[in-house]
């Protein structure tokens, strides 16, 4: 479920199974996960977000760069 969600960039899905596998003691790797968010998503999340957004674009991109915190890339 979680390599779908990362593949199809739902990143707020993610960080959720994320967190219950964790709550759970569930082992997650993350060097596959962050070498599929390279494959998929090297160039989103760069740089400063842009002046104008939409609320739903603001919770997407925090969610992205939660997840590529999460999996060390920032």
């Amino acid at each position: 479920v979680l390599y779908t969600f990362v593949r199809g960039g739902f990143f707020s899905r993610a960080n959720e199974v994320v967190e219950m596998m964790e709550k759970e003691n569930m082992f997650v790797d993350k060097y596959k996960y962050r070498m599929l968010f390279l494959k998929y998503h090297k160039t989103a999340y760069k740089g400063k977000a842009p002046k104008v957004q939409s609320e739903s674009q603001l919770r997407k991109r925090e969610a992205g760069l939660v997840f590529k915190k999460w999996v060390g890339l920032s």
